[in-house]
């Protein structure tokens, strides 16, 4: 399968698949598309006894979409295993927010990933080191006094909810 990774058609499918999914609302990592995709091919090339360049015709980017979202969905069991799905962002605003407020809020999220990997929640975890890891990155910029400037998609993406709330329940 890695020489047909390699091809021109392959890398179509992978970018067409990110694409549908943004449409859908849905940001997955390009490496979590990838490996569906290489999946998908795999499993129709043994079901119809072909070649894979030949499967390779047989996969929809919107088939892989479907495959992905539905995987993804929170009502799903097993669904706290995807982690390379997130909501896109739309708010490109930033806000500032004291320097010490994003301090709790990181500890917050430190305490988050935590409890969450503990009980196995890996979508969780993720989503709030990734929020951990925006927010350091707010601090650690140049020209931070007593305020920080961070994106507001940052505290609204990620969760249902939104990431901020359920550090805080």
């Amino acid at each position: 399968m890695p020489d047909i990774q390699q091809s021109v058609d392959f890398k179509a499918i992978v970018a067409q698949t990110s694409a549908v999914l943004l449409t859908r609302g849905v940001e997955v990592e390009p490496v979590a598309v990838r490996d569906v995709v290489a999946l998908m091919v795999r499993s129709v090339a043994e079901r119809m006894n072909m070649d894979p360049e030949e499967a390779l015709h047989l996969v929809r980017p919107e088939s892989v979409a479907e495959a992905i979202t539905a995987a993804a969905d929170p009502g799903r069991e097993g669904s706290e295993h995807v982690y390379a799905v997130r909501p896109v962002r739309v708010d490109a605003r930033s806000v500032a927010v004291p320097v010490r407020t994003l301090g709790r809020l990181v500890m917050a999220a430190a305490q988050a990933g935590k409890y969450a990997t503990l009980n196995g929640d890996g979508r969780t975890a993720s989503h709030v080191l990734d929020l951990a890891t925006e927010i350091g990155a707010a601090l650690t910029a140049e020209g931070v006094g007593d305020e920080a400037e961070l994106p507001v998609g940052v505290l609204t993406s990620g969760f249902r909810e939104g990431p901020v709330r359920v550090l805080i329940k």
